[in-house]
């Protein structure tokens, strides 16, 4: 059953059917989780030595960034470092075995922001591999940790919301007498 709320412009709104699943929570939600793995970018960059060849035991630097093509800001990023395949990661000094670390906290990454780059706050991190691959090896993986979006203020800010919303208006028609 359709009931006849209100007419303006020949559109009919009609009501919701009583036993219609409301998703909107859901879906902001699922939202949320998926929010890093949708618009959060890791890179792994500025390899020293560069080329495609560690030596074992090497003690190679490399830098790690992050950049945000979603529609939030983000804050307080940290990205997880893990050493693959029997390679040690460290910051400064080795902590024994250390396989994996967390780097530093990222401030803000801007929303709309997938090709500028924030760089990780520490300079740079290292890894050793211990010991001789013949083949190409997966070594070092970078990934999102931690994350968190302060509010959804910038989704209502200028660029969002300031767009005409050609489907809701209204418009007045009269008769015009001649004067």
């Amino acid at each position: 059953m359709s009931t006849k709320l209100a007419e303006s412009t020949g559109r009919i709104v009609t009501p919701t059917p009583a036993n219609s699943v409301n998703t909107v929570l859901a879906d902001l939600l699922e939202a949320i989780e998926t929010y890093a793995e949708t618009y959060l970018k890791v890179e792994i960059f500025d390899v020293n030595p560069p080329g495609n060849v560690v030596d074992a035991n090497e003690d190679v630097t490399f830098k790690v960034r992050v950049s945000n093509s979603g529609p939030l800001h983000v804050n307080e990023v940290t990205v997880l470092l893990e050493g693959l395949n029997g390679t040690r990661v460290r910051m400064h000094e080795w902590t024994g075995t250390q396989i994996s670390m967390s780097t530093g906290v990222f401030d803000r990454i801007p929303a709309h922001s997938a090709n500028d780059f924030v760089a990780s706050p520490e300079d740079h991190y290292h890894f050793v591999v211990g010991g001789a691959k013949t083949a190409v090896t997966d070594l070092v993986r970078a990934s999102i940790k931690e994350w968190n979006v302060e509010n959804f203020d910038h989704l209502f800010a200028a660029g969002h919301s300031d767009v005409p919303a050609s489907g809701v208006n209204d418009v007045y028609s009269s008769s015009i007498s001649p004067s």
